[in-house]
């Protein structure tokens, strides 16, 4: 693919914005395309003092390097680093310049003379193409408008000749540095290391075409061939088998040094630089990680990165072995999201702190926990303690709010039948199962509520469930109607509401809104005097755009009048829509 490119800038705003300090500076230079005005534009930056001048030097490096006749632009703020020896944007340069060339994996092939046929092997082989710097735009009589020359989509700067000299160059710069100021090396060294990120490298030939990288942390691997067109692995060698050998190796030997891999370690956004930290920490500091304090690897434990919170549970499973850890420690332990952690940890703290040394509330405080293997133990806990007072039979309604969906239904019923007898029953304890946000702690209590249950007969608990916003609750409500006469403490008067309800869901409950209709049926002809507030509930099926509701609501109307035919005329007002037959009505009557 291919693309014409536009000019959208405008040298006028960009210069007003630079002069003004505005943050839009960047954005409008990468939308020029002329040169002679970039290269104008980039003498004055570069000679600017102001500390925000210097600012958006490196605010323009964040982004790829992939706008039109931006060489100048490119090649004059690097010259500008050089000579000014600004350490921190040559860092930032080094790790932009590795991002500019990636290699391609190409197939070739050979005729075999002896066996007369061909062999395929791969290679990698540098791409040549990249954006052509071009002085004249193209005018389009058609869309009326300047463009410049047809350029490769996705296309960077520079050739892939001048992208592997730029690699080289910045690099020559450091290793200069590096025999000059080994102290200020490293800590160049270390923030260039901080600017890659997991997308730079997200495979093996990245890393290869990372020029500088490689040199600071594997030059001495014994596996590489360094040429100026690109690193290769010799025969027998393979990645996998990758080990830090640094350039400048004696500055890392230092215990500051160590200090300031950690950091980095801790700090990295990209993998591979962790992993090279932390080898590089085992290989010239032995026992390092052994001696973090409780801190350092709490700390670890809340690294978003799976391999540093594995480098936090070695260091654990050594401290583990020489010191009893406070319960309070081990619940900030256990609040990593990795599984793999958890598996080692939750055995580890049952050994530390068995059941009978953790209080009620400590258990409650495990079991809450959204990840299942530490809800688990807390749920393991919780089975071996005794639950014979009011007070710690009511702080089991906690567990009405697990949000674990592994395992929040089995915990609400074993909470709920803590509240199984006429003694221990507690009204509010048993309603927030009911009233619970969570779908299986409400299972849970639909469950419990069984005809040998106490709340089967708490005129209360019946009043507050009519008053649940869950369709599943009045939907339950609906199937109990159907077994028995009534539900303690509440009359026909106060199911209404419910019945609307049912009548206006659109997603769910078609049986039950058959069992609604048949319940407001039998409700009309033993109470007729209420017709004036149920009829206009079945008026809810009967203009259904779905035939079956049509139909039975349709039935349930004509069953009222055929034992209420005094009900007739407000049927006839409130439906007009119905033709009723005085004859089938009367036939029916005597019927």
């Amino acid at each position: 693919m291919a693309q014409y490119i536009q000019e959208n800038g405008s040298i006028t705003l960009a210069r007003e914005y630079f002069a003004n300090e505005d943050a839009r500076f960047v954005s409008e230079i990468r939308e020029l395309y002329d040169s002679n005005a970039l290269s104008g534009l980039v003498r004055q930056w570069v000679k600017d003092p102001r500390p925000w001048a210097q600012q958006q030097i490196l605010h323009y490096l964040s982004f790829p390097l992939d706008r039109l006749n931006h060489n100048v632009v490119v090649k004059q703020l690097f010259k500008h680093a050089e000579k000014s020896d600004d350490r921190e944007l040559m860092a930032t340069f080094l790790s932009v310049f590795d991002r500019l060339s990636r290699r391609k994996l190409r197939t070739q092939y050979e005729w075999d003379r002896q066996n007369q046929r061909n062999i395929s092997y791969e290679v990698l082989q540098n791409p040549a193409g990249g954006l052509t710097p071009t002085k004249k735009p193209t005018y389009s009589y058609r869309n009326k408008s300047v463009y410049y020359t047809y350029q490769p989509e996705g296309a960077k700067l520079f050739l892939g000749v001048t992208k592997r000299y730029l690699r080289r160059r910045a690099w020559r710069y450091f290793r200069h540095l590096g025999y000059q100021n080994p102290a200020e090396y490293k800590k160049y060294a270390l923030h260039a290391l901080l600017q890659y990120q997991d997308s730079d490298l997200n495979d093996g030939i990245a890393l290869l075409d990372s020029w500088s990288l490689m040199h600071i942390c594997y030059r001495g691997f014994p596996g590489f061939k360094f040429h100026p067109r690109g690193i290769n692995l010799l025969p027998g060698h393979q990645l996998a088998d990758l080990k830090p050998a640094p350039s400048f190796p004696e500055v890392w030997k230092s215990s500051e040094a160590a200090d300031e891999l950690f950091e980095l370690l801790k700090s990295a956004p990209s993998k591979t630089i962790r992993v090279w930290a932390r080898d590089m920490i085992q290989q010239e500091h032995p026992g390092y990680f052994e001696n973090f304090s409780i801190a350092t690897l709490l700390e670890l434990f809340q690294h978003p990165s799976e391999d540093v919170q594995e480098l936090a549970l070695q260091g654990l499973e050594a401290r583990i072995a020489k010191e009893q850890l406070s319960f309070e420690i081990w619940l900030q332990l256990l609040s990593t999201k990795n599984l793999t952690a958890l598996s080692v940890l939750c055995p580890k703290l049952i050994t530390q702190h068995p059941p009978e040394t953790v209080s009620h509330e400590q258990s409650l405080d495990l079991a809450m926990s959204t990840l299942p293997p530490v809800a688990r133990v807390g749920f393991s806990y919780l089975q071996q303690k005794q639950w014979d007072t009011d007070a710690l039979r009511q702080s089991l309604s906690r567990l009405a709010n697990s949000k674990c969906d592994a395992i929040n239904e089995e915990l609400a019923d074993f909470a709920l039948q803590k509240f199984n007898s006429p003694e221990t029953y507690h009204h509010d304890s048993v309603l927030s199962f009911f009233d619970s946000l969570e779908e299986g702690p409400r299972k849970a209590a639909w469950n419990f509520l069984t005809t040998d249950s106490p709340a089967y007969t708490d005129p209360l608990l019946w009043v507050r469930l009519l008053e649940s916003p869950y369709d599943m609750t009045r939907l339950r409500l609906i199937d109990l109607l159907e077994k028995r006469e009534d539900l303690p403490g509440l009359g026909t008067d106060q199911l209404s509401p419910m019945w609307s309800a049912i009548l206006l869901g659109i997603h769910r409950g078609g049986r039950q809104k058959l069992k609604a209709l048949r319940q407001l049926q039998q409700v009309l002809i033993q109470e007729p005097n209420r017709a004036e507030e149920l009829l206009p509930i079945l008026a809810i099926s009967l203009r259904s755009l779905r035939k079956p509701e049509q139909r039975a609501a349709l039935s349930t109307v004509m069953h009222v009048l055929a034992r209420r035919p005094k009900l007739e005329p407000m049927v006839q007002e409130l439906f007009p829509e119905l033709n009723l037959d005085p004859a089938l009505t009367a036939t029916e009557e005597s019927s």
